[in-house]
């Protein structure tokens, strides 16, 4: 069931770490080094790899929010404009000349004591 590798995969990984125990412990500062240049460049590929990959999938739910995000704005803009025209126009229809008619009070109470007369 298992597979058999060959006799040189071990060889070189037992030359991987003696190399890597040899350079542990006497030479630990380029150890250091080379470890932080490597995840260094890895996160750089990482990161070229988001920025043009990864990106630009979004998924569809973010996307039709987005989407109904810039409607909604357009929307207010629009209302935002309509209103300004609307509270222009209002102000132009309140304004009224003015009536050059006049009430005059009447006396009331004798015309309904005429009326009852009759």
């Amino acid at each position: 069931m298992g597979t058999k590798r060959p006799l040189i995969v071990y060889i070189i990984l037992g030359f991987a770490m003696l190399g890597f125990t040899y350079t542990l412990i006497f030479n630990t500062g380029a150890f250091l080094r080379s470890l932080a240049l490597t995840v260094a460049i890895l996160i750089s590929i990482y990161g070229v790899i988001y920025v043009f990959f990864l990106r630009k999938r979004v998924p569809t739910d973010m996307k039709k929010y987005k989407q109904a995000v810039k409607q909604s704005k357009n929307r207010h803009k629009l209302k935002n404009k309509r209103s300004v025209l609307t509270q222009s126009r209002r102000k132009r229809k309140k304004k009224k000349k003015t009536s050059h008619l006049r009430v005059i009070d009447g006396e009331k109470a004798k015309s309904k004591k005429t009326s009852l007369n009759k």
